[in-house]
């Protein structure tokens, strides 16, 4: 589910404890360092000052972000790890609208240990980060919900993205090493940056998107140029 609004998804779903574990744990970092703008997106411009990993390949740069002080690749990781535990815990509304619930079967407790800081990442889960590789608006103002992209005989895939940033949960007893290799949890903390995994956000989001009204800031344009004058 791809949304192009201004209003948020809330629930009364954690006690005021679990909201602050959750905020300083990654989402304050991660939403302060997100695409804000076209001139506006600090963990891309971090990034991008990281030379290329050898294991780059034309159209699909791999970035090494343990070489970066200014990257926290924990609360990145913290961040996603909470999203999609929520999606799975509890059945969301925004604007009418439901997203379906995600599954994570027997790796929903693994990650709510891994969030209450009782236990450390999953040995059969790996998440995989991407920053979008421009920074015009119509690729970065989308926002998809969590959902389920793939389910393979050895893994499962699942997926949501913010302004700019890209994640993928991977879990399954039998996941690629190629796939472990490319995480944030790999040793070098990798970050990637391909046109491809803007086309698909782009393409997840166009035909809900066309359909949808917009609300809130984003269907006053020129007031919110005000507000930030």
């Amino acid at each position: 589910m791809s949304l192009l609004s201004s209003e948020q998804a809330t629930a009364y779903l954690l006690c005021g404890e679990c909201e602050e574990r959750f905020n300083s744990g990654g989402e304050t970092w991660v939403l302060k360092n997100c695409w804000h703008s076209e001139v506006d997106f600090p963990l891309r411009s971090n990034v991008i000052a990281i030379a290329p990993s050898p294991l780059s390949t034309p159209g699909f740069t791999i970035f090494e972000s343990v070489c970066s002080e200014a990257i926290d690749a924990v609360k990145l990781t913290y961040f996603g790890v909470s999203i999609f535990w929520r999606a799975s815990v509890h059945d969301w509304v925004l604007m009418r609208q439901q997203p379906k619930r995600l599954e994570l079967s027997p790796y929903e407790e693994p990650l709510r240990l891994f969030l209450l800081e009782q236990a450390g990442f999953p040995s059969d889960a790996l998440m995989i980060i991407s920053v979008t590789s421009a920074m015009d608006r119509m690729r970065n103002m989308l926002m998809t919900f969590p959902f389920l992209k793939s389910r393979q005989p050895e893994f499962r895939q699942y997926r949501f993205t913010i302004p700019g940033i890209t994640f993928q949960l991977f879990v399954g007893k039998n996941t690629p090493y190629a796939l472990r290799r490319l995480s944030i949890q790999s040793p070098e903390r990798h970050i990637l940056m391909t046109p491809d995994v803007d086309d698909l956000n782009m393409l997840d989001g166009a035909t809900l998107i066309s359909k949808t009204r917009k609300v809130g800031a984003l269907a006053r344009p020129d007031q919110s140029k005000k507000k930030r004058q």
